[in-house]
């Protein structure tokens, strides 16, 4: 349009520079004057008619720019019409991410408490309902006597060990509180094992708490105390005999002289997986042999800084009564805690007792022993440099086995039954027990229908988020739809842009 004006200027320019000129020769030639007067005439009508023109291309070239301006303007509307649509599909494609979450979230709770429910329902009905009741109980009796012992946490001692300024060496007494609290931890063991209960002895306890505070002073922990170690001076001959005496009888173990003392000493002892004798292979599971005695009744115990003793009556020797024929197996036959069959080095035992007939071969390459969890129908032979002769604490040096195994070859776990044999010269020897989760109490009828109900709930809520997220999914297609209209709106309006330009 520009250049089309400018030609028609041009032209005018022209035409108005030949009427001037013939006017010049009409002035100039009279003889020429028709001839000449013509062409002014026509030059000046074609002037006239390129001035019309130039008058349209100026309207027309206003016009254009008035388009072009609309044109520019509609770009800008359309671009920020595009931008605001983009940023609407963002929202709606974050709304739909968000609502995808949720509703994930959702479905993952209703998974897990449905898996949750089915293993409530696995041990509820892997149980009878004496072993859950007997379950629940042990599992109450191990939070109650918990609990004791956290309120005794400064507090366990009637007369506190100390050397006093003179130098005189007092070994301490616990309080009843503590002493029963200590007892109660033994027996909470011993009865999972089908043993009598025992009581505490005060000279036995006086004996050992003397033994737990020489030998927490000297920082030594020893079954022979007067052969490794002398004896200091302010402690009286007395106590010194008294303490070698405990120390020659009883369960020792080196920490001590706090709340905790009487109850992980216990477990400690139960286990025996720390035991400083381990390298002398029939002391393998002396202390549990020892606190397991089915023949005691009465028991000292003593605590004091870096020492803890146990000692048990009719346990001279740390052997037991010929008459007990009573077999003691860890795990317990029927029904024992998963938490305390684990551990890598935690070994199995069986003690046969004395009048049952069962003898195991005094030659290594011959003992024997496999291991079956009856529940997945794994089995395990336990490799023969596993297994260990402990009859040396057994009652009166009569046959008991130890072994230790890969747990990761056999699963060892709550809610799994087991068949354990050993090989003795009577014939193969078995029993069976069930492991179970002695951290909660097993679920009640009321239990399992909360759980019903929990997972209705949530059921219910993930129904309501898998309504949102459909509503979320055709938001997020309808913006991304509205997206693709405005941008083919834009592409038009820059196409009607180019044009006026």
């Amino acid at each position: 349009m520009s250049k089309r004006i400018y030609t028609t200027a041009l032209t005018i320019a022209a035409a108005t520079g030949l009427a001037a000129f013939a006017n010049q020769k009409v002035s100039a030639d009279d003889n020429n004057q028709a001839n000449l007067s013509q062409q002014v005439n026509d030059a000046n009508q074609q002037v006239t008619a390129k001035k019309a023109e130039l008058d349209a291309a100026n309207q027309a070239l206003q016009a254009a720019g008035v388009a072009y301006n609309q044109a520019k303007a509609d770009v800008e509307t359309a671009t920020k019409n595009v931008q605001q649509q983009q940023q609407a599909s963002n929202d709606a494609e974050t709304a739909l991410k968000t609502a995808q979450s949720n509703y994930d979230a959702a479905q993952q709770k209703v998974d897990q408490l449905t898996a949750d429910l089915d293993k409530v329902k696995q041990a509820a009905d892997f149980y009878t309902d004496a072993e859950k009741q007997q379950i629940n109980d042990s599992n109450a009796t191990y939070t109650r006597l918990a609990e004791k012992t956290e309120s005794l946490r400064n507090n366990i001692y009637a007369v506190q060990p100390q050397q006093k300024a003179d130098g005189t060496f007092v070994p301490g007494q616990l309080t009843d509180e503590a002493m029963q609290n200590a007892i109660d931890w033994l027996n909470y063991y011993r009865t999972m094992f089908g043993l009598s209960t025992v009581t505490s002895d005060a000279n036995l306890a006086n004996e050992d708490q003397t033994t737990a505070a020489v030998e927490g002073a000297i920082y030594a922990m020893t079954h022979t105390l007067k052969d490794d170690e002398t004896k200091p001076a302010n402690v009286s001959n007395s106590d010194w005999d008294k303490a070698a005496n405990g120390a020659g009888n009883s369960n020792l173990y080196q920490t001590g002289g706090y709340a905790y003392a009487l109850q992980y000493t216990m477990r400690g002892w139960l286990l025996d997986d720390s035991n400083a004798m381990a390298g002398f292979r029939p002391a393998m599971v002396g202390h549990r042999q020892t606190m397991l005695n089915p023949s005691s009744t009465a028991v000292g115990f003593g605590t004091a800084s870096g020492m803890t003793a146990l000692q048990m009556n009719h346990d001279a020797s740390m052997q037991m009564s010929k008459d007990s024929k009573t077999i003691i197996s860890f795990p317990a036959a029927n029904l024992f805690p998963a938490s305390l069959a684990n551990g890598s080095d935690v070994c199995w035992s069986v003690d046969f007792g004395y009048g049952l007939g069962y003898k195991i071969s005094n030659k290594q390459e011959e003992l024997a022993v496999t291991i079956q969890n009856t529940t997945t129908g794994q089995t395990l032979n336990v490799d023969n440099d596993k297994i260990y002769d402990t009859s040396w604490y057994s009652r009166n040096g009569y046959s008991s086995v130890a072994f230790n195994f890969d747990k990761k070859k056999i699963d060892v776990k709550a809610n799994n039954a087991y068949k354990v044999t050993v090989k003795t010269s009577k014939g193969d020897y078995s029993y069976n027990f069930k492991l179970y989760d002695d951290s909660k109490q097993l679920p009640t009828a009321d239990d399992i229908q909360k759980a019903e109900q929990n997972i209705d709930a949530a059921k219910a809520d993930q129904s309501a988020k898998n309504v949102q997220l459909n509503t979320a999914i055709a938001n997020s297609l309808s913006e991304k739809e509205n997206l693709k209209v405005a941008n083919g709106e834009l592409a038009r309006k820059q196409t009607v842009l180019l044009v006026c330009q």
